[in-house]
C-alpha cells in the first residue's frame, strides 16, 4: 500500500496533566517514526477527585482540540478519563480511539498466589468499568483496591517528597501483607515507582498498562494502513492548558527522556 499524507498525521495523546508521558514514552519505544501531539490539561489537574460529568466535559474538550489538529488516532493516556468517557468517544469519533486501563489481568496471571495492590484515583476506583473488570476475574479477593486522593496532584506539581509521604499515609490504611504486585492505575504513579517500593519496604512487580496500550495502537494502525513509513524519528509537540507552557514542555520532554533512558538501561542489564 502506498503511504499518503494521512499516514504522516500525528497521533494525539491526551492526559489530565503530565502523567501521560509514561504512555508517550511507551509509544515512542514501539513507534519512533510516528508524529505525536501530547495534550496535557494541567489547568484542570487532577481529574480523579472531580465529578464524573466534569471529567467527561474536560476530556471531550481536550479531544476536540486534538481532532482539530488533524490527528489520525487518539490515545486517552489517563485512567480516570478512560473510565469516564472512552465508550462515548468511540461512538462519536471516526479515527481509532484507545484508552488505558489498569493492568489487573496481567498482574493476576503473573502473581499467582500473591496479593495485588491496586492504586488508582477515587473516581477510577468507583467507576463501573473497573468494578466490572474486577468482578470478571476468578480471584478478585486477591486484589486490594486503594483510592489515592491527592496523590496525582502532588506528582503533577513535582513535589516527590510530599508524594512519598502521601503514599506512606495511604498504605498505612490497608494490610499489605503478602502483596507481591502493584497495579499503577493512574498514569502519574509510574513516576514514583521507587517511592512506592520504599514505602512498601519490599521488592514488588509493577504493572501500569502503558506497554500493552502501545502494542494495541501499533497493531490497529498497522491493520488499518495508518502507520507512518519506518525509519527515522517523528516529532513530538506538547500542548498544555494553563500557565508556564514552556516550563511544562521542558519538564515533559525531560521526563520522557528519563523514562526512555531507564528502559534502555533495564534492557542492557
Amino acid at each position: 500500500m502506498e503511504l499518503g499524507k494521512e499516514n504522516d498525521a500525528p497521533i494525539g495523546v491526551f492526559d489530565s496533566g503530565l502523567g501521560g508521558v509514561n504512555v508517550l514514552a511507551a509509544l515512542l519505544r514501539l513507534l519512533p517514526a510516528e508524529n505525536y501531539i501530547f495534550f496535557g490539561d494541567t489547568a484542570n489537574n487532577p481529574y480523579g477527585d472531580k465529578p464524573l460529568a466534569q471529567v467527561k466535559s474536560l476530556t471531550k474538550q481536550g479531544v476536540d482540540f486534538l481532532l482539530n489538529q488533524g490527528i489520525k488516532a487518539i490515545v486517552v493516556a489517563c485512567n480516570t478519563a478512560t473510565s469516564a468517557v472512552i465508550a462515548d468517544l468511540r461512538q462519536t469519533i471516526t479515527v481509532p480511539v484507545f484508552g488505558i486501563e489498569p493492568a489487573i489481568k496481567p498482574a493476576v496471571l503473573t502473581e499467582g498466589n500473591g496479593k495485588i495492590l491496586l492504586l488508582a484515583t477515587p473516581l477510577t476506583i468507583k467507576e463501573k468499568k473497573l468494578v466490572r473488570l474486577m468482578n470478571s476475574l476468578p480471584d478478585k479477593e486477591s486484589i486490594i483496591p486503594l483510592a489515592c486522593p491527592g496523590l496525582a496532584e502532588l506528582i503533577e506539581a513535582g513535589d516527590i517528597a510530599a508524594a512519598a509521604n502521601r503514599v506512606e499515609e495511604l498504605l498505612a490504611t490497608v494490610d499489605t501483607t503478602g502483596v507481591t504486585g502493584v497495579v499503577l492505575g493512574c498514569t502519574h504513579y509510574p513516576l514514583i515507582k521507587q517511592e512506592i517500593r520504599q514505602a512498601l519496604g519490599k521488592e514488588v512487580r509493577f504493572y501500569d498498562g502503558a506497554e500493552g496500550l502501545a502494542r494495541n495502537v501499533r497493531r490497529v494502525l498497522a491493520n488499518t494502513g495508518r502507520l507512518r513509513a519506518a525509519g527515522g524519528s517523528g516529532q513530538v509537540r506538547y500542548v498544555f492548558t494553563g500557565e508556564d507552557q514552556e516550563a511544562r514542555t521542558r519538564r515533559a520532554h525531560a521526563l520522557v527522556a528519563q523514562l526512555l533512558a531507564a528502559d534502555r538501561q533495564s534492557a542492557q542489564a
